[in-house]
């Protein structure tokens, strides 16, 4: 509601029709539930969703379920790659996209002081077996995501329940009476919003008649304390989520010839991207989708900006007719962006 009165300041006094919108990574998640409640007004004109979570996170749905799944060797990897990895600090006094690295941080100090540093990746599954109940609640509600509605819409559909029971316990527990308020919040939203999302996108631009876009990264490891830490991801966001719903290869390995030889048959072979790892045919919006590689999540590389601007004050853009590729890639030796070739 404080949004859309702020957008009724800004049309009025920049006397316009209606605004443009870009949201990123929690910001998706406002901008969907206020084009839901406002969106037929017909005051936003087009949306750019960049590195938004548009079905869910698995770092936090799976830690916020108690779905912890340790591998030593994609912890090693995920060490070696956040080299690549600046943390950004938003005001609050906590970088908000490195929530995986705080969690493997915390863990990993945790299982030191109980004395199995030394066969820690033998041990961290079964341990977590007997103590998650009481380990992943505190460390999710000490650092203030379990009580922030926000980071919610990220759960999936089949962890909702469990991770209720996990972060607040059974129905009548002391927990969740103190926490009604949120858990009715949050409710809400998945009813609204989380259980009829494709439908949602498609009111938002076929009856509202909104243009939507996205800008979406890729090149990293998943956090590796959950399934699918191998997915293309932006080191927090699984690539098949920012994207709306790309058909993604694991890291270290491409979409297979076979695949890829039936997408280009039926006309989809632009939308393979050059390494092979990503098919954007499937994506919800194909026509109004950019990716770019080698981009870590808190990043938001300079040329992605400008793409974003363009969309948000042209009418009618397309990858066709943006003067931008469909794929690029940041080369980190000079710290450039081009084309994917």
């Amino acid at each position: 509601d404080r949004l859309h009165e702020y957008i009724l300041t800004v049309m009025d006094t920049t006397d316009s029709d209606g605004v443009c919108i870009a949201a990123r990574c929690l910001g998706g998640s406002l901008l969907t539930a206020y084009l839901e409640k406002y969106g037929s007004e017909g005051l936003v004109k087009n949306v750019m969703y960049c590195d938004v979570l548009s079905d869910g996170c698995t770092v936090i749905s799976k830690g916020f379920s108690g779905q912890i799944d340790f591998d030593s060797k994609s912890i090693q990897r995920y060490v070696e790659q956040l080299t690549f990895c600046d943390e950004i600090d938003f005001g609050i006094g906590i970088s908000i996209p490195v929530i995986a690295d705080e969690i493997v941080t915390t863990t990993l100090d945790l299982l030191t002081q109980v004395g199995v540093a030394d066969t820690i990746y033998d041990d961290v599954e079964k341990l977590y077996d007997r103590l998650y109940e009481a380990l992943i609640p505190a460390l999710f509600h000490s650092i203030g995501y379990a009580s922030q509605p926000i980071y919610w819409t990220f759960v999936e559909e089949e962890d909702y329940d469990q991770a209720l029971n996990v972060m607040f316990g059974e129905e009548g527990s002391e927990a969740r009476t103190y926490f009604a308020g949120l858990i009715d919040k949050i409710t809400a939203y998945r009813e609204k919003i989380i259980k009829s999302r494709e439908t949602l996108y498609n009111t938002f631009t076929e009856d509202y008649d909104i243009h939507i876009g996205v800008i979406a990264k890729y090149g990293f490891l998943n956090a590796p304390i959950v399934e699918g830490y191998d997915e293309l991801s932006d080191a927090l966001a699984s690539l098949k989520d920012t994207s709306f719903g790309a058909t993604c290869a694991d890291v270290g390995s491409t979409l297979s010839e076979e695949y890829i030889s039936s997408r280009v048959a039926l006309g989809y072979g632009d939308y393979i991207s050059p390494d092979k790892q990503v098919d954007t045919s499937t994506c919800l919006f194909p026509e109004t989708t950019w990716l770019i590689k080698n981009v870590h999540h808190d990043d938001f590389d300079p040329s992605g900006k400008a793409l974003a601007e363009k969309f948000l004050s042209g009418t009618g853009v397309t990858v066709e007719n943006s003067g931008y590729a469909r794929f690029r890639v940041n080369d980190y030796s000079t710290n450039t962006v081009s084309d994917m070739t």
